[in-house]
């Protein structure tokens, strides 16, 4: 796995995306800048986020984590009701 870089696109970007066999791209803050005309260069959109590269083991184990850190916090949520 990589560490999070900068990325910036022309087009929005999926959030995962798979780059060659067993391999991924996972983005993440995706956010939309326009930029006016200026300089003489013509208004544009571009699209920024942070994205990583990792296997699709790893990004299987990431989302398994996420979900599981997601139902303890609905356990103790619906404990305290």
């Amino acid at each position: 796995m990589t560490g999070w870089r900068e990325e910036r696109l022309a087009q929005r970007p999926d959030e995962v995306e798979i780059i060659s066999n067993g391999k991924l791209i996972q983005r993440r803050s995706i956010q939309e800048v326009r930029h006016r005309e200026a300089d003489g260069q013509p208004e544009y959109t571009e699209f920024v986020c942070q994205s990583r590269i990792l296997s699709a083991a790893e990004y299987a184990t990431q989302v398994a984590a996420d979900n599981a850190a997601t139902q303890a916090y609905i356990d103790m949520m619906l404990e305290d009701m």
